[in-house]
């Protein structure tokens, strides 16, 4: 958001679905059940979004705030990655 204006700026949103988020979370620490990977989720989303209310007066995120969006339910990171960086160097 900080950077929306700026030329030569590619705006991208890496996402996944919740359920897919905290199962990669329960995954990366071993102390987390699916459970409670979750409410790890849903507290980081809503502090993002308070964050964006706040800092840029943002009520509700959308995807057309970004020039990219990629979802990695199906996409593994690596190939999220990848789809972000061949967009980028479309831009130079």
């Amino acid at each position: 958001m900080a950077l929306a204006d700026a030329p030569g700026v590619l705006r991208v949103l890496v996402t996944a679905s919740p359920q897919r988020r905290a199962e990669r979370i329960a995954r990366d620490r071993a102390e987390l059940d699916v459970a409670a990977a979750a409410t790890v989720v849903h507290d980081s989303d809503r502090e993002r979004r308070d964050y964006f209310h706040r800092f840029h007066d943002v009520d509700r995120e959308e995807a057309t705030h970004y020039d990219l969006v990629i979802n990695t339910d199906v996409l593994t990171p690596q190939q999220a990655a990848t789809i972000a960086c061949d967009a980028a160097r479309v831009l130079t």
